[in-house]
């Protein structure tokens, strides 16, 4: 795992990471303190980038990539950083992926694998709450058949990778026969209906389709630094999964993409591991936010209903068809209040203070940062999956790409 940071204003961009990379395998779980995770892709230009998730592509280091790139293509100017981020992705497709055919059928098998434990997962745990037996074959079908056709509508709700807008599930079931013939010796295995391989296969083509990405799989690449055009900085993320049928799944994550802005004066964008960051931007942990939202919507719901009871209504569905939409008009009012504090009292003093801050300061702040999140592992996990030396590198218009501490590099 990874925590990564970018602190920018109209003075320079600021990338902050740690060094931990975790291996899992047959043996278990190892943590090394070594990986590099910032990189430079000009000697000539101010653009660099931040990965976090994985440190190789289809089996080929990172940094290799990056290397190549920076020795063909780093001369090449681009007008934005958004541009800088297409061209990579450009640079990827010409080199073949940088893998082979065994590579690109490793990566199939791990999207399948990935989507197959994520259904299976989630038909056992709805049995379970349901109080059905695994051994009741069409109830396990059943469920399995609304799991699957669940994910299909997120997905396509979601949208389409761009290089699989004309990918047909005809070509996918060339490509994927031989690893659906696994998937359906896993099914008997595991005792789920062996007669689903059609359903099982479209569920997997829309997967691989969607512009949706599932843990561990993709790797976060951020794109920081400027374009010829650009006088201030920008963050331009993107996640690359792997190539299927020399189609690349890539997604440009515009809604997570920022620019500095005579307006828009500072910010600082986590990544990854990004919990305890964003409890200290917004004075309220994440995962305490959502929970205290679900709590005050669950609580409206029983006011209700004991509001019903102690009034003698016995009409329950007329009673909830008249009180879901007032509940749901306080849950929104609810939210945009608690925001506004957050907004108020944290956010926007923090945004304010980045923007008068030095090159320094900003340097400070952006490993200060990833040292509190490796604190936070440190104290409460048992893997501690942040750490190592922290990485940080200044990109200015002027200076480009600079190291303002590196890890010694040993070989």
């Amino acid at each position: 795992m990874t925590a990564i940071v970018g602190v920018l204003n109209k003075r320079a961009a600021v990338m902050a990471a740690d060094s931990a990379v975790t291996v899992r395998n047959d043996k278990g779980v190892k943590i090394y303190n070594t990986a590099t995770k910032i990189f430079s892709l000009s000697d000539e230009h101010p653009i660099g980038v931040m990965i976090y998730d994985n440190v190789e592509f289809m089996g080929t280091p990172w940094d290799l990539i990056f290397n190549l790139y920076r020795k063909e293509r780093g001369g090449r100017a681009c007008l934005s950083v958004q541009e800088y981020a297409e061209e990579f992705i450009r640079f990827l497709k010409e080199k073949e992926f940088y893998s082979n055919e065994e590579s690109r059928e490793n990566y199939l098998l791990l999207e399948m694998s990935a989507y197959y434990n994520m259904v299976k997962e989630e038909v056992f745990d709805q049995l379970e709450k349901e109080g059905i037996s695994v051994e009741d074959e069409n109830a396990v079908r059943k469920e399995l058949k609304e799991v699957i056709n669940s994910m299909n509508g997120i997905y396509e709700e979601i949208g389409t990778c761009k290089d699989f807008a004309k990918y047909t599930e005809k070509e996918f079931s060339k490509t994927s026969k031989k690893l659906l013939d696994s998937l359906m010796d896993a099914c008997e295995d595991e005792h789920l209906p062996t007669d689903m391989r059609r359903e099982w296969q479209h569920g997997i083509f829309v997967h691989i389709r969607s512009e949706l990405f599932l843990n561990s799989i993709g790797t976060g690449v951020v794109f920081v630094g400027y374009g010829e055009k650009d006088i201030f900085p920008s963050a331009f993320p993107t996640v690359i999964g792997g190539a299927i049928d020399n189609r690349l799944r890539y997604n440009f994550n515009l809604e997570r993409a920022d620019k500095i802005t005579h307006d828009n004066t500072a910010w600082i964008l986590p990544f990854a591991q990004e919990d305890v960051m964003l409890t200290m931007m917004k004075g309220i942990a994440p995962d305490l936010y959502s929970t205290i939202a679900e709590e005050v919507h669950s609580s409206m719901e029983k006011a209700v209903l004991q509001v019903t009871e102690e009034l003698g209504m016995k009409d329950d569905k007329h009673v909830t068809e008249v009180s879901a939409p007032i509940i749901e008009k306080i849950q929104d009012e609810f939210a945009e209040k608690i925001d506004e504090v957050i907004s108020e009292k944290f956010t926007s003093g923090i945004v304010d203070t980045v923007e008068s801050f030095n090159v320094e300061d900003m340097v400070n702040m952006a490993e200060s940062l990833i040292s509190i999140t490796n604190l936070q592992r440190h104290i409460t996990s048992s893997e501690e999956s942040v750490g190592g030396p922290i990485d940080v590198a200044v990109v200015t218009k002027t200076g480009g790409f600079k190291w303002a501490k590196q890890k010694e590099e040993r070989l």
